[in-house]
């Protein structure tokens, strides 16, 4: 089975990827280095690319304080960025999705894991 496993850094809060200014949106600089360094870690890795295969994506995050976070709010970061780089297609191909907190750790980081699944059959896809 196709697995991928990256170790990235922790991805901007969904709060912090966009940012308004002179009557349009675009993507902040804490988030378009985001979508960089996962790029490049993406491209060092050699990573396989899963086209339109369905995944599972599990996501630990480790904080680098121990401050009040919603680790809900890291994952639209990350998995566009996974698709940015072409890692996937679209995120939509992502059926089963696990997003736990991790230990502290100096800086922050994330450790992503992709794997291929086998759609189940009343699946309509």
């Amino acid at each position: 089975m196709k697995s991928l496993s990256l170790e990235l850094p922790m991805p901007p809060s969904t709060n912090r990827i966009w940012r308004n200014g002179q009557g349009r949106n675009y993507r902040s600089a804490e988030y378009m280095r985001f979508i960089r360094a996962v790029s490049l870690a993406v491209a060092a890795a050699g990573a396989p690319t899963f086209d339109d295969k369905r995944l599972e994506v599990r996501i630990r995050l480790h904080p680098a304080t121990r401050a009040r976070q919603d680790i809900d709010n890291r994952i639209k970061a990350c998995l566009d960025a996974l698709t940015h780089a072409g890692v996937m297609l679209d995120d939509s191909q992502v059926d089963v999705l696990v997003v736990d907190r991790g230990q502290i750790v100096k800086g922050g980081k994330s450790v992503v894991t992709l794997q291929v699944i086998e759609p189940k059959p009343s699946t309509i896809y």
